[in-house]
């Protein structure tokens, strides 16, 4: 039979093992796994909470290793809470409200010590600074006047006093002191922060779950903890496979042989996802099947989830799959996606039996991605670090404290379950994104929807325009072009082509952008999305509304307030939901509401 080559791509389309599956649908699917596979590990009465879980000790030397790492469990503020005494806000005067001063002589009270910050001071039994007597001068005015105890901002106050007066209401002259403020108005409390008035005894201050930030080790010290429980971050092997690779350190060569891009570009990604603790695998031919086998496999006991690039495709060579299924027996969750570039991506999991010298049984995810640099890092970016942001945090404890037998990897889920893995994907922290402009137009591919490269540009000031980023093509996208790459901020999520119809994304519109550059200067990016309020992920539309008031709202002479108004909130509705949509639905000189 003579067949057209696109007769014959129809007829491998048509006999292709796996259908094509959208992305946003495959997120959900590697979301939805990866849950699961969470669950049952915590559930698993083969493995204990030390093993799920690491104690780090918090100080100079290891600040680095804790920022970004997830909380295990909920951190109390220590007995008596913080402040843990009496504290002064102001330098001053501590005295006592309960006793009445007037003006005798000009001075209303007798100085007879000082506290400063950081002062281990002595007490007596009653709580109060045991004085010196040389320091307390004796004459009739010192038996007649109140006492007072100098005090600087931080330090203690005596357990005898209970106001501070600033030294800006005072006058001195050597041990005597004048309050100019008036009797009656001197309460108690005042300039004072009391026990445990900034974090109470026995409060949580940090969750379980909570990704740690700069500030949050600040807080721990604040309390006193210098040890904190986080979570195991997973274990990530990555593999290259193909005879036309080259060993490392090798320059390309005539005959067909090149250098391996896959592995520099994904194992230097994944530590800057700071989510888990990438493996080096190397490269294996895939000629050598035996081998290629037993370092899956030995992958697979070690690794969390193992990440291959090649021989995934439908090529003679393309044996990946048949060694995770026919030889494993892997479950496919799905072999191709719908997009450009990444069609061949396999996503894939492994129930470890834990029958082998130091495994344990588990559930492994396996990402089998393809050989083309530009396409490994793309899904990369779109599948690998969702699932690994999941898998590195926790789960409630309340869905992680039941155990059961070591058979658990064949645990099948109740309705409850299955509610709840529903609502962890929901709520999964996916990609950041926005909504971009085209400056120029774009074509479109007519068979499916592309992730195209692009360096994002803030607009800071565009009057009376709804558009803050512009959208530029990194230039030729083929997905062996790893320079497409260089400079991207993100990922512009172009529709497939209509032909006939609609074969151009034209200038002027706009599409999402997934912004996948990690520690980039992408001007006024809010953080990344949750699952339910993606623009990419979910079809969901989202109203929101917005109240701004002001009194200071003035237009300028050739612009109506409605104008002025719409302009400035412009901005801040583009900062909360990622782009610029918003009408004016009514204005009083106080009080504006818009709508978008």
């Amino acid at each position: 039979i003579n067949m057209s080559s696109k007769q014959q791509n129809e007829a491998t389309e048509e006999n292709a093992v796996h259908p094509m599956v959208p992305v946003p649908d495959a997120i959900r699917i590697v979301l939805t796994q990866t849950v699961k596979s969470m669950l049952k590990l915590t559930r698993s009465s083969s493995y204990s909470c030390d093993e799920l879980t690491e104690r780090i000790k918090i100080d100079p030397s290891t600040y680095n290793n804790v920022i970004g790492r997830v909380l295990a469990h909920d951190i109390k503020v220590p007995q008596p809470g913080y402040p843990p005494y009496n504290a002064s806000i102001m330098d001053g005067y501590a005295i006592s409200s309960s006793e009445k001063f007037g003006n005798y002589h000009e001075w209303t009270h007798e100085i007879i010590d000082h506290v400063y910050a950081g002062d281990d001071f002595s007490r007596d039994g009653g709580g109060s600074i045991k004085q010196t007597p040389s320091q307390i001068p004796f004459d009739e005015l010192a038996e007649i006047l109140p006492k007072a105890v100098y005090i600087t901002t931080g330090a203690v106050v005596p357990s005898k006093y209970d106001t501070v007066v600033p030294v800006e209401e005072c006058v001195v002259s050597e041990n005597r002191l004048q309050i100019k403020t008036p009797c009656k108005n001197i309460e108690s409390g005042a300039w004072i922060r009391p026990v445990g008035c900034d974090m109470a005894a026995e409060s949580v201050i940090l969750s379980t779950g909570t990704v740690l930030e700069p500030v949050h080790l600040g807080l721990l010290a604040q309390v006193g903890v210098h040890e904190v429980d986080i979570c195991r971050l997973p274990k990530v092997g990555v593999l290259s496979t193909g005879n036309e690779l080259l060993p490392d350190g090798l320059p390309p060569t005539m005959t067909g042989r090149i250098p391996d891009a896959n592995r520099p570009t994904l194992l230097s990604k994944l530590h800057t996802y700071r989510n888990c603790v990438p493996i080096d695998l190397g490269i294996v031919s895939d000629d050598d099947y035996s081998k290629l086998k037993s370092t899956i496999i030995s992958a697979l006991d070690s690794c969390d989830v193992l990440i291959s690039t090649g021989g995934i495709s439908m090529g003679e060579k393309d044996i990946m799959e048949s060694i995770f299924v026919n030889d494993l027996g892997a479950a496919v969750h799905f072999g191709r996606l719908h997009m450009k570039p990444g069609k061949p991506t396999t996503f894939l999991t492994w129930k470890s039996e834990g029958t082998r010298v130091g495994s344990k049984a588990a559930t492994k995810l396996i990402f089998a991605l393809p050989g083309n640099p530009v396409s490994a890092t793309v899904c990369a970016d779109l599948l690998v670090r969702p699932c690994l942001d999941m898998l590195h945090g926790s789960l409630p404890p309340e869905y992680s404290s039941e155990t059961v037998s070591v058979s658990s990897l064949d645990y099948n889920f109740s309705e409850e379950d299955e509610r709840f893995v529903t609502a962890m994907v929901d709520n999964a922290i996916v990609h950041p994104e926005i909504m971009a402009v085209l400056p120029k137009d774009l074509k479109l591919d007519k068979e499916r929807p592309e992730y195209h490269r692009v360096k994002l540009k803030y607009i800071a000031e565009q009057r009376g325009g709804k558009h803050k980023y512009e959208a530029w093509s990194t230039g030729v996208q083929r997905s062996s072009r790893l320079m497409s790459c260089c400079d991207a901020d993100g990922l512009l999520c172009l529709p497939q082509g209509k032909p006939g119809e609609k074969m151009k994304a034209l200038a002027g519109e706009q599409y999402p952008v997934l912004v996948t550059r990690i520690g980039g200067t992408v001007a006024g990016l809010t953080s990344g999305k949750k699952l339910l309020d993606s623009m990419h992920v979910s079809a969901k539309m989202v109203k929101v509304s917005l109240v701004q008031v002001s009194e200071d709202i003035i237009p300028p002479s050739d612009t109506s307030l409605e104008e002025r108004v719409e302009h400035l909130l412009d901005y801040d509705t583009h900062r909360v939901i990622g782009k610029s949509a918003c009408t004016v639905k009514g204005v009083v000189p106080s009080l504006v509401s818009i709508c978008t």
